[in-house]
Protein backbone atom coordinates (compact mmCIF):
# COMPACT_ATOMS: atom_id res chain seq x y z
CA UNK A 1 0.00 0.00 0.00
CA UNK A 2 2.91 1.86 0.78
CA UNK A 3 4.36 1.85 -2.53
CA UNK A 4 1.02 1.86 -4.45
CA UNK A 5 0.57 5.46 -2.72
CA UNK A 6 3.63 7.20 -3.30
CA UNK A 7 3.36 5.87 -6.75
CA UNK A 8 0.15 7.88 -7.32
CA UNK A 9 1.33 10.88 -5.68
CA UNK A 10 4.26 10.87 -7.87
CA UNK A 11 2.54 10.10 -11.35
CA UNK A 12 0.10 13.28 -10.44
CA UNK A 13 3.14 15.69 -10.13
CA UNK A 14 4.38 14.46 -13.58
CA UNK A 15 0.75 14.75 -14.75
CA UNK A 16 0.57 18.31 -13.08
CA UNK A 17 3.59 19.85 -14.80
CA UNK A 18 5.13 20.90 -11.44
CA UNK A 19 7.92 23.69 -12.07
CA UNK A 20 10.57 20.93 -10.31
CA UNK A 21 9.80 18.45 -13.09
CA UNK A 22 13.80 18.91 -14.78
CA UNK A 23 13.28 15.63 -17.29
CA UNK A 24 15.61 14.65 -20.25
CA UNK A 25 17.19 18.77 -21.16
CA UNK A 26 20.74 18.67 -21.16
CA UNK A 27 22.36 21.12 -19.08
CA UNK A 28 24.49 23.18 -20.53
CA UNK A 29 25.28 25.34 -17.15
CA UNK A 30 28.55 25.31 -15.58
CA UNK A 31 28.95 23.27 -12.21
CA UNK A 32 30.20 25.71 -9.41
CA UNK A 33 29.62 24.26 -6.19
CA UNK A 34 29.30 27.23 -3.85
CA UNK A 35 30.48 26.64 0.01
CA UNK A 36 26.82 26.53 1.15
CA UNK A 37 26.17 23.65 -0.61
CA UNK A 38 29.04 21.42 0.68
CA UNK A 39 26.54 21.72 4.26
CA UNK A 40 24.78 18.78 2.38
CA UNK A 41 25.51 15.37 3.11
CA UNK A 42 25.59 13.15 -0.70
CA UNK A 43 29.05 11.28 -0.89
CA UNK A 44 28.84 7.57 -1.99
CA UNK A 45 29.40 5.39 1.49
CA UNK A 46 27.52 7.66 3.79
CA UNK A 47 24.50 5.96 5.34
CA UNK A 48 21.63 6.96 7.81
CA UNK A 49 19.19 4.74 9.64
CA UNK A 50 15.95 6.28 10.56
CA UNK A 51 12.90 4.82 13.06
CA UNK A 52 9.84 5.22 10.38
CA UNK A 53 6.19 5.10 11.34
CA UNK A 54 3.66 4.73 8.17
CA UNK A 55 0.24 5.68 8.38
CA UNK A 56 -1.35 4.60 11.96
CA UNK A 57 1.65 2.52 13.22
CA UNK A 58 2.13 2.63 16.70
CA UNK A 59 5.22 0.96 16.51
CA UNK A 60 8.21 2.53 14.25
CA UNK A 61 10.11 0.51 12.27
CA UNK A 62 13.46 0.89 10.99
CA UNK A 63 14.47 2.34 7.47
CA UNK A 64 18.24 2.73 6.30
CA UNK A 65 19.25 5.32 3.69
CA UNK A 66 22.34 4.52 1.58
CA UNK A 67 24.51 6.14 -0.82
CA UNK A 68 25.17 3.65 -3.25
CA UNK A 69 26.70 4.75 -6.46
CA UNK A 70 26.51 7.05 -9.16
CA UNK A 71 24.43 7.51 -12.49
CA UNK A 72 24.18 9.89 -15.37
CA UNK A 73 20.64 11.41 -15.47
CA UNK A 74 19.08 12.11 -19.15
CA UNK A 75 19.56 15.42 -18.35
CA UNK A 76 23.58 14.65 -18.49
CA UNK A 77 24.11 15.28 -14.94
CA UNK A 78 25.41 12.88 -12.39
CA UNK A 79 23.52 11.97 -9.51
CA UNK A 80 24.18 10.11 -6.63
CA UNK A 81 21.93 6.80 -5.71
CA UNK A 82 20.50 7.13 -2.72
CA UNK A 83 19.16 3.57 -1.38
CA UNK A 84 16.10 3.78 0.93
CA UNK A 85 15.62 0.39 2.54
CA UNK A 86 12.14 0.13 3.91
CA UNK A 87 10.53 -3.17 5.73
CA UNK A 88 8.09 -4.12 3.45
CA UNK A 89 11.13 -2.48 0.19
CA UNK A 90 12.39 -0.12 -1.38
CA UNK A 91 12.71 2.79 -3.28
CA UNK A 92 15.78 4.80 -5.05
CA UNK A 93 15.73 8.20 -4.91
CA UNK A 94 18.93 10.22 -7.70
CA UNK A 95 20.33 13.43 -5.83
CA UNK A 96 22.07 16.31 -8.03
CA UNK A 97 24.36 18.65 -6.37
CA UNK A 98 24.95 21.76 -8.54
CA UNK A 99 25.59 25.34 -7.75
CA UNK A 100 23.02 26.16 -5.55
CA UNK A 101 20.82 23.76 -5.79
CA UNK A 102 19.88 20.07 -4.60
CA UNK A 103 17.55 18.24 -6.81
CA UNK A 104 16.13 14.82 -5.76
CA UNK A 105 14.72 12.76 -8.83
CA UNK A 106 12.81 9.44 -9.11
CA UNK A 107 11.75 7.66 -12.23
CA UNK A 108 8.45 5.31 -12.14
CA UNK A 109 9.36 1.46 -11.43
CA UNK A 110 6.34 0.62 -13.78
CA UNK A 111 8.24 2.34 -16.99
CA UNK A 112 11.89 1.67 -16.29
CA UNK A 113 12.96 1.74 -19.76
CA UNK A 114 11.54 5.65 -20.25
CA UNK A 115 14.46 7.57 -19.48
CA UNK A 116 12.89 11.01 -19.88
CA UNK A 117 10.20 10.15 -17.02
CA UNK A 118 13.19 11.41 -14.23
CA UNK A 119 11.40 14.20 -12.78
CA UNK A 120 12.47 16.48 -9.60
CA UNK A 121 10.17 15.56 -6.66
CA UNK A 122 12.10 18.21 -4.48
CA UNK A 123 14.39 20.99 -4.44
CA UNK A 124 16.63 22.19 -1.62
CA UNK A 125 18.40 26.11 -2.76
CA UNK A 126 21.38 26.84 -0.21
CA UNK A 127 22.22 28.71 1.52
CA UNK A 128 19.28 28.04 3.65
CA UNK A 129 18.41 30.92 5.34
CA UNK A 130 14.96 31.73 7.47
CA UNK A 131 12.42 33.04 5.38
CA UNK A 132 14.00 32.35 1.81
CA UNK A 133 11.32 30.49 -0.32
CA UNK A 134 11.17 29.07 -3.83
CA UNK A 135 8.70 26.82 -6.17
CA UNK A 136 6.44 27.16 -9.41
CA UNK A 137 2.23 27.12 -9.79
CA UNK A 138 1.40 24.16 -7.62
CA UNK A 139 4.34 23.91 -5.04
CA UNK A 140 5.84 25.78 -2.99
CA UNK A 141 9.27 25.54 -0.28
CA UNK A 142 10.29 27.78 2.77
CA UNK A 143 12.63 27.79 5.15
CA UNK A 144 10.83 28.91 8.29
CA UNK A 145 12.46 28.17 11.31
CA UNK A 146 15.94 27.51 12.68
CA UNK A 147 14.86 24.93 15.98
CA UNK A 148 16.23 22.35 18.61
CA UNK A 149 15.00 19.01 17.53
CA UNK A 150 15.15 16.03 20.00
CA UNK A 151 15.75 12.81 17.61
CA UNK A 152 16.54 9.00 18.76
CA UNK A 153 20.30 10.07 17.72
CA UNK A 154 20.19 12.93 19.73
CA UNK A 155 19.35 16.96 20.31
CA UNK A 156 20.46 19.01 17.18
CA UNK A 157 20.01 22.73 18.27
CA UNK A 158 20.44 24.35 14.66
CA UNK A 159 18.19 21.95 13.01
CA UNK A 160 16.60 24.08 9.71
CA UNK A 161 13.08 23.59 9.54
CA UNK A 162 12.08 23.59 5.54
CA UNK A 163 8.40 23.21 4.46
CA UNK A 164 7.02 21.95 1.10
CA UNK A 165 3.55 21.91 -0.21
CA UNK A 166 2.08 21.30 -3.46
CA UNK A 167 -1.39 20.78 -4.97
CA UNK A 168 -3.13 19.82 -7.63
CA UNK A 169 -6.74 18.26 -8.88
CA UNK A 170 -7.78 15.39 -6.48
CA UNK A 171 -3.81 15.94 -5.08
CA UNK A 172 -2.21 17.49 -1.81
CA UNK A 173 1.18 17.03 -0.21
CA UNK A 174 2.46 18.46 2.64
CA UNK A 175 6.45 17.57 3.79
CA UNK A 176 8.11 18.58 6.54
CA UNK A 177 11.94 18.48 7.25
CA UNK A 178 14.64 19.29 9.89
CA UNK A 179 17.86 19.45 8.04
CA UNK A 180 21.16 19.98 10.02
CA UNK A 181 24.01 21.12 8.30
CA UNK A 182 26.70 17.88 7.62
CA UNK A 183 24.10 15.36 8.52
CA UNK A 184 21.36 15.87 6.44
CA UNK A 185 17.70 15.27 7.52
CA UNK A 186 17.25 14.34 10.89
CA UNK A 187 13.13 14.66 11.34
CA UNK A 188 10.62 14.52 8.39
CA UNK A 189 6.82 14.26 8.34
CA UNK A 190 4.89 13.43 4.92
CA UNK A 191 1.21 13.59 4.65
CA UNK A 192 -0.52 12.69 1.37
CA UNK A 193 -3.86 13.41 0.33
CA UNK A 194 -4.40 11.66 -3.49
CA UNK A 195 -7.57 10.98 -5.46
CA UNK A 196 -9.25 10.44 -1.51
CA UNK A 197 -6.81 8.13 -0.29
CA UNK A 198 -5.12 9.29 2.51
CA UNK A 199 -1.10 8.79 3.58
CA UNK A 200 1.57 9.74 6.07
CA UNK A 201 5.16 8.70 7.11
CA UNK A 202 7.31 10.11 9.78
CA UNK A 203 11.47 10.01 9.62
CA UNK A 204 13.31 9.92 13.43
CA UNK A 205 17.36 9.86 12.85
CA UNK A 206 18.44 7.00 14.89
CA UNK A 207 22.18 6.98 13.34
CA UNK A 208 24.50 8.35 11.02
CA UNK A 209 27.87 6.74 9.75
CA UNK A 210 29.75 9.13 7.57
CA UNK A 211 32.91 6.54 7.63
CA UNK A 212 32.75 4.41 4.76
CA UNK A 213 33.35 6.01 1.15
Amino acid sequence: MRKTLILLSLLALLANGSCNKDNAEPSSSPIINTPQIDNFPNQVGYKWKYLVLINFDTVPDTLKVRIIGTKQLPNGENAKVWLLEYPDGSDTNFVTDINDTIKFYRHPYSVPNQNSLFYVFRTILFPLTVGKGWGGDMDSTSVIAKDTVQTSAGIFTDAINIVTHQWGPNYLYDENNWFVNKIGFVKTHIGLLDLGLGYSESWDLLSYDFGQR
